[in-house]
């Protein structure tokens, strides 16, 4: 949408040409002076009782100027008996009306029935009078009515003006009318009344209310190319709040480096959304940075920034940061509430330390706090990496006697008994769920099904699946629900071929196949992706099946290779291979594992090597992976690097291989380090060392290298 920029004037009646936004509009009737518009509970405002006072059996309202009710703290309107208004007093009621809605101290409905008499009694002759009376609608959230008001000032002889639709599109953007308010600022350009940048900010944040982050970044860019507008603070806060709703976090970003190339200083709300969209990025090191920033320019931070933050830092498993900003703001004297709290016993649960959750907890209570049904959720999640199930049952315990839980509450209780394979705690747990009158969700037998197949009791495991099949629907349920769906099948195969159940676990992956297959597929995606099952699915089997299931993968890429191009590139088939290995490795077929990962190489869906550094080895290119996945890549790499050494490496070059420092690993010690000096050094024996200045590299000599190669020290196995 291209912005015009034309001179401020009114719109008379003569000149309008209504669009048919208004023309449409069911409560619309052009030159309506009374018009009934729909109150809310559905009762009409303009007719006979309702908001006006004309009840059954109540004295109908006498006519006379209108005036607040008995609750009100003061009459806006004059008794009947005192001579019309004049222009000034008329100025003074409505200014006095904005106040007192300003201050909060006028209800909705009043509001609306002062608006309606208002406009009865002929009282809007002034264009400020019909401006403040729709931004009055538009306060209260009366989209509807504020937009058909516009329409009657239209019909009058002063016409609308361009104040007059700001107000009508700041009420469609607290209405969540995108649409409304794109259609209105339409209009705008088409009478030529020349769109300022209040029109812009409130269009771009009708499109922020709904969620239309694509939309705001569009208007954004067309004001930034007017030659007559310029964008401020509030253009920029409500484009980054747009993209931050929308998830879009990357863009929410560019946004604001755009405002600050642009040398526009950013308020609160530009900075709040900024760090918000850091937390849906787990960009934690930018959130500080934009906290300190806020701090340093003097601007106020509210529970909210520090919630933000503290989120980012805890999904980045800094969870020592996200505890030091709780005594942060303790100490510019806010007080932490239910939500701040339970965001630090989120942080505390994502790195497995359930010592400082609890302890999170207590203090939350020594502080009059109340825990709430979330509260206690967080913390009952917080037990299952450690398998601590006794504490889950008995926190729930204190939930269910302090308030009613819901069915998340239910089901982390049930992730803990999975955990810690506890069938006969969780088939209890799920008595008391139906006992409470709550049904079960995909994640309630998920977690069923886990703890039983996971303690053997395939069974049991099976006839929750078979019920869980019976009250989810495979078609119209979501994608996730869908997959977790197919997983439980996975699982229980699994359970059935260990228990020797071998034609059971045969029909169940005939009928997962089956159900995959029919699902609904975008067009344009062939091989893998054909089959429809999530990308876990080998990793949940027996390795036999899923060694089968791989191979039949395999076939089916092959012959759509032959037919055309296909959309599933290296990448996607690595990521199908890495659960086969994953798989392997646990059944201890190492030799078939390490098959597996030279095939992979061969073919190009595995290369570590850096491009931009000559005989280095990096393992973040194996993307998401346990530690003995990580570890059988770089044994199956040496492996080839033997065959052809002078490919990867000059004469005499050590060769180095990039693990990380941790950063992403639970309480922040890298697990893939460690595992990949255990094989470097006590199974092959070769020199290693760290890199200075660098402890995420290690440096493996080349002449321990060649001496391996020449059969002088222990080989790889494979």
């Amino acid at each position: 949408m291209r912005l015009r920029h034309g001179s401020l004037r009114r719109v008379s009646r003569a000149q309008r040409r209504w669009p048919p936004l208004f023309a449409e509009s069911p409560t619309w009737q052009s030159g309506s002076r009374q018009a009934a518009f729909q109150a809310p509970g559905g009762s009409a405002v303009g007719q006979s009782g309702g908001l006006l006072g004309e009840e059954a059996g109540n004295e109908p309202h006498k006519p006379g100027w209108p005036t607040f009710s008995s609750g009100s703290s003061q009459a806006l309107l004059s008794p009947p008996d005192l001579p019309p208004l004049s222009r000034d007093a008329r100025r003074s009621l409505f200014g006095r009306l904005h106040t007192d809605l300003r201050s909060g101290r006028t209800a909705p409905a009043e509001v609306l029935r002062v608006v309606l008499e208002l406009q009865r009694r002929d009282l809007l002759r002034d264009p400020r009078d019909w401006v403040v009376s729709i931004s009055s609608l538009g306060r209260v959230s009366f989209w509807q009515e504020a937009l058909q008001l516009l329409g009657d000032m239209a019909c009058t002889e002063a016409g609308v003006t361009l104040f007059a639709f700001n107000a009508t599109i700041s009420a469609s953007e607290k209405g969540h009318q995108w649409e409304v308010a794109l259609a209105l600022l339409c209009e705008v350009q088409r009478l030529d009344l020349g769109p300022d940048i209040v029109t812009c900010n409130a269009a771009i944040s009708a499109c922020d209310k709904g969620k239309q982050w694509q939309r705001s970044l569009s208007l954004l860019a067309d004001v930034k190319s007017s030659h007559l507008l310029a964008p401020n603070v509030v253009s920029y806060s409500a484009a980054i709040s747009a993209c931050e709703r929308g998830r879009a976090w990357e863009q929410a970003f560019e946004v604001f480096k755009q405002m600050r190339c642009g040398r526009i200083a950013g308020d609160d709300v530009a900075f709040n959304a900024a760090i918000s969209s850091c937390d849906r990025g787990a960009c934690w090191q930018q959130a500080l940075a934009l906290l300190h920033e806020m701090r340093t320019a003097g601007l106020r931070r509210s529970l909210p920034t520090y919630g933000s933050t503290a989120s980012a830092c805890g999904s980045a498993l800094q969870w020592q940061v996200a505890i030091s900003l709780l005594r942060e703001l303790r100490s510019e004297g806010l007080s932490p509430g239910l939500i701040m709290m339970n965001t630090c016993i989120n942080a505390c649960r994502k790195a497995e330390r359930l010592h400082l959750a609890l302890s999170l907890f207590q203090e939350m209570q020594s502080l009059q706090l109340k825990p709430d049904v979330l509260n206690y959720t967080s913390l009952i999640s917080a037990c299952a990496p450690s398998q601590e199930w006794q504490l889950a049952l008995a926190l729930h315990q204190d939930l269910r006697r302090a308030m009613a839980p819901d069915v998340v509450s239910y089901n982390a209780v049930l992730s803990v008994c999975r955990e810690a394979s506890r069938w006969e705690e969780a088939l209890v747990a799920l008595h008391d769920l139906h006992q409470g009158g709550l049904l079960p969700t995909v994640p309630t037998f998920k977690a069923l099904i886990g703890a039983c197949a996971y303690a053997e009791q395939w069974s049991k495991a099976l006839a929750l699946l078979q019920d869980l099949v019976r009250k989810t629907p495979w078609n119209g349920s979501a994608d996730r629900d869908l997959d977790d769906m197919l997983l439980q099948h996975g699982i229980v195969t699994r359970a059935c071929h260990e228990a020797g159940q071998e034609d059971l676990a045969r029909h169940l992956l005939e009928e997962a196949r089956r159900r995959a297959a029919a699902r609904s597929r975008p067009e344009g995606f062939r091989g893998a992706v054909d089959f429809g099952l999530p990308p876990e699915w080998l990793s949940v089997l027996h390795w036999e099946s899923a060694l089968a299931d791989f191979e039949s993968m395999q076939q089916e890429w092959s012959d759509a290779s032959t037919s055309g191009p296909v959309g599933n590139d290296s990448r996607a088939r690595w990521t199908w291979r890495t659960g086969l290995v994953a798989v392997l490795l646990e059944a201890r077929r190492e030799n078939e594992a390490l098959s597996m990962l030279l095939d992979a190489q061969d073919a190009g869906e595995l290369n570590l090597w850096c491009d931009k550094e000559r005989g280095v080895l990096d393992l973040h290119n194996l993307g998401s992976c346990s530690a003995d996945v990580a570890v059988a890549a770089v044994r199956a790499t040496l492996l080839l690097l033997g065959r052809n050494c002078s490919y990867r490496l000059s004469s005499g070059q050590d060769l180095i291989i990039v693990t990380g420092r941790g950063g992403h690993s639970v309480h922040g010690v890298s697990v893939v380090k460690p595992a990949v000096q255990s094989l470097l050094l006590d199974e092959l024996g070769l020199h290693v060392a760290e890199v200075p200045q660098n402890p995420g590299r290690l440096r493996v000599s080349s002449g321990s290298l060649h001496a391996l190669w020449q059969g002088r020290q222990k080989p790889p196995r494979y």
